[in-house]
């Protein structure tokens, strides 16, 4: 069994920080509304969360989980929101290869093809791997939107494909949304509150609270 590593699916401790996050990515488009899905997982504990934002609030979620990979359909490919623009700091086109060129975010791009973008075999998947459970319920009960449906979708999909079908057990992230202040990244780089020198925790608030 052969499993293809990238930046959003590691899970080896030697190559992971342990004092953030690494978190992989799917943005689900609906071009006509402008609004998104927006799905969240950290494989190497299992945490996931899903959203269905707008254009404003896309920046403040990118700066929330900072992921370390984020999974495109095709369609965005050429024509990105402006916060994600910005968050990528990705002045020029894709490349072939799906990732920003002359970027300044840690971000990888990868653009999957329009068949990871549909939810059809979403349920079979998670009746199959009980390690997905926790997305049972909200899928069978129609909690999740149709964007937020795709994107989980893709995420999976992703997983699955580059794991070889091995899953971390799941569970939802529930935040208390009143208890969140949102800031943009460049508020929260400002702040030095997880980045410090050279791009590292030193002279942060992290640094010092490590918390």
């Amino acid at each position: 069994m052969v499993r293809l590593i990238s930046a959003g699916t590691l899970v080896e401790d030697s190559l992971l920080s342990p004092r953030r996050s690494n978190f992989l990515c799917a943005l689900s488009d609906a071009t006509e509304s402008h609004h998104y899905g927006f799905s969240v997982v950290d494989i190497s504990t299992g945490e996931l969360a899903v959203h269905n934002v707008c254009e404003a609030q896309l920046a403040s979620l990118l700066a929330r989980y900072d992921p370390r990979e984020l999974l495109l359909p095709s369609t965005l490919r050429n024509n990105l929101p402006p916060s994600l623009r910005s968050y990528l700091g990705a002045s020029k086109p894709m490349s072939d290869n799906g990732m920003n060129e002359e970027g300044d975010s840690e971000c990888v791009v990868t653009c999957l093809p329009e068949d990871s973008w549909s939810d059809q075999g979403l349920a079979q998947l998670i009746s199959t791997h009980p390690e997905l459970q926790a997305l049972q319920q909200p899928v069978e009960k129609g909690l999740l939107s149709h964007m937020e449906m795709l994107s989980v979708t893709a995420l999976l999909q992703y997983i699955n494909k580059t794991q070889m079908g091995l899953f971390p057990r799941l569970f939802l992230s529930e935040e208390e949304e009143l208890g969140v202040l949102e800031l943009d990244r460049n508020t929260r780089d400002s702040l030095n509150l997880i980045r410090g020198v050279h791009d590292s925790t030193i002279g942060s608030v992290m640094n010092v609270l490590d918390q």
